[in-house]
């Protein structure tokens, strides 16, 4: 006899792997070009509230150039996200972004997964330059941007389940 439940489905949702890390540390452009305001631009409209969080990291002079890599890697990322969602994602909000800025520097993987509690080091390995940032730098960097990645993921995630529910109705 078949149980009447229905099974849950399967939401297939892309995450940013290592291969994506890479090509969007290859692709992001010069920290002085129009193409690196343009991608400033389009992050401080589409997250404001993201931009003034790490803004407070570039009134130091000293960290100008890891707040500019940090706007223009997250400007790509939420690009490609919502290339692949084929729609806009929702604005993050001041309060999740700190408190998931917080977990991911606690590695709390209970809250966040181990997978999110991993990307610190991916984006190290895999999307900083050796020798580009100074070791402050490069753990603010990996911090950060691990933090907005994990949201983006979060919020393909819930999109697809959406899609799925509505399909299965």
């Amino acid at each position: 006899m078949r149980s009447s439940r229905k099974r849950p489905v399967e939401v297939p949702f892309k995450r940013f792997g290592v291969r994506d890390l890479r090509a969007l540390a290859a692709a992001l452009p010069p920290y002085a070009s129009r193409s690196a305001a343009r991608l400033s631009a389009t992050l401080h409209r589409r997250e404001p509230d993201f931009c003034q969080i790490i803004g407070e990291v570039a009134l130091d002079p000293r960290c100008a150039q890891a707040h500019s890599f940090c706007t223009m890697f997250c400007a790509l990322a939420l690009t490609q996200a919502e290339r692949w969602a084929r729609r806009r994602l929702p604005k993050f909000a001041r309060s999740t972004l700190r408190e998931v800025v917080g977990l991911v520097a606690q590695r709390q993987e209970a809250c966040i997964g181990k997978r999110a509690c991993g990307y610190p080091g991916r984006i190290r390995q895999h999307a900083l330059r050796p020798g580009e940032f100074d070791e402050d730098d490069s753990q603010w960097l990996g911090t950060t941007i691990s933090a907005f990645l994990f949201l983006i993921e979060r919020s393909l995630a819930s999109r697809a389940l959406q899609s799925a529910r509505g399909r299965a109705n």
